[in-house]
């Protein structure tokens, strides 16, 4: 499941490999996942796909031939269009979609699949990519087909499947009732389906949903929390509603396949527990080599900053230069801006506050790395940096801070 980028409204970012970073339980999770998992890029490509995908879509996982090709092309070119267009408005006005579609095989076989397709955010809250959860359902419509032609076959079938099977005719009542574990339910036959429903709440969602596979004569699905009456608690099901047809041809009634999703539920909010700390992990992980603390000899450490300062990073930098200093005892701290590519106005107030901070421990600091175009800078902006000790590049910079310990490096 993916979107192409020229078709995605969403703001697009750069997309790279730190989709996947520090993710070594994720991807054993993955691997060993049953269904299909994909991590696509904002352009479209396939970023990541776990063993289940390769298996599905026939492609050669030692090669990893699924990555890096376009999504879209394991959608068939006659429903590719609409597809996108349905999975990309979803995406963007709640951020997951769900549905079910065919999928294209390496081979050019065709696959009914049940997917959900949603957003993936990086630490700093901006798009990532999308992920997809995808289980193959070409056997489950198969079967469904097969139900309707025989009804000798059809019991053999259902006898053996992990799904709860109801049979309604065209006014809601039970025809017949299949529950794994305890086998077909004849008790119920003749009772009115919704009757059987515990939850006030999902007995109208669950009519609209009958309601609305009886007129289309298309299948319906719904998924619900509710009261589950044999086991006494509440149990999360998806439902699909399949309508049927009489031998003339008209709609009979529906069958309605509904599968205890509650372990999988569990899982979810596991794996989302479980992203959000890989998520933390990275933030931190980020945050400490953007604020690098570098004890040179005792007394004296090196902040090397590289790239644009910001409001935020400059609370990390005086944050991290605070903590070096009660770390390692430093009596002098020297910054080195030579990696700062622009000295404005607002980062020299960061380094003025983060100065003023360090003084306030007792330590003396020098700035370093201050070029010709940077003192040029400095001097048109008017900012005022007379109370900061300024050096022209980091040698400099640990002559002086040597100097002024009384200490040296002798060769």
């Amino acid at each position: 499941m993916s979107i192409s980028a020229h078709e995605n409204p969403l703001p697009t970012v750069s997309a790279s490999a730190a989709l996947l970073s520090d993710a070594a339980i994720f991807r054993a999770l993955a691997d060993n996942a049953a269904d299909s998992i994909m991590i696509t890029a904002l352009d479209g490509t396939v970023a990541y796909a776990n063993r289940a995908s390769y298996t599905m879509l026939g492609y050669d996982y030692d090669q990893q031939e699924l990555i890096g090709l376009t999504a879209a092309t394991i959608i068939p070119a006659e429903s590719r269009e609409t597809t996108s267009e349905e999975v990309t408005a979803s995406l963007a006005a709640a951020g997951i979609w769900r549905g079910e579609l065919r999928q294209q095989r390496k081979d050019g076989t065709l696959i009914d699949v049940s997917a959900a397709a949603f957003i993936l955010q990086n630490s700093q809250g901006e798009l990532a990519g999308v992920a997809s959860i995808v289980r193959d359902i070409t056997e489950l419509k198969a079967s469904r087909q097969a139900l309707i032609e025989s009804e000798d076959r059809f019991r053999r079938v259902i006898e053996s499947s992990p799904d709860i099977i109801v049979e309604l005719d065209r006014q809601g009542r039970v025809e017949m009732l299949y529950y794994p574990g305890v086998g077909l339910m004849p008790d119920k036959v003749g009772q009115q389906y919704i009757d059987l429903i515990l939850d006030e709440e999902a007995k109208p969602v669950v009519q609209a949903a009958i309601d609305a596979a009886l007129s289309s004569g298309q299948p319906a699905a719904f998924s619900s929390e509710r009261l589950n009456p044999l086991l006494g608690e509440k149990r999360w099901y998806n439902s699909i509603y399949t309508p049927f047809r009489a031998a003339d041809g008209q709609i009979a009634g529906v069958i309605i396949a509904t599968r205890d999703i509650t372990d999988i539920k569990r899982s979810e909010l596991e794996r989302d527990a479980l992203q959000q700390q890989v998520i933390e992990a990275q933030r931190q992980a980020l945050a400490e080599l953007s604020t690098p603390i570098i004890p040179v000899v005792e007394g004296i450490i090196v902040m090397p900053l590289v790239g644009a300062v910001d409001t935020q990073r400059s609370r990390d930098v005086m944050r991290a230069l605070l903590e070096g200093i009660s770390r390692y005892r430093a009596q002098i701290a020297i910054v080195d801006i030579t990696g700062v590519p622009v000295v404005d106005t607002g980062v020299a107030q960061h380094l003025d506050k983060t100065i003023q901070a360090a003084r306030l421990k007792g330590v003396q600091t020098l700035v370093t790395g201050v070029s010709e175009s940077v003192a040029e800078t400095i001097v048109d902006l008017g900012i005022n940096w007379q109370g900061i000790e300024t050096l022209r590049d980091l040698q400099t910079g640990l002559r002086v801070a040597l100097k002024q310990l009384g200490k040296r490096i002798g060769v």
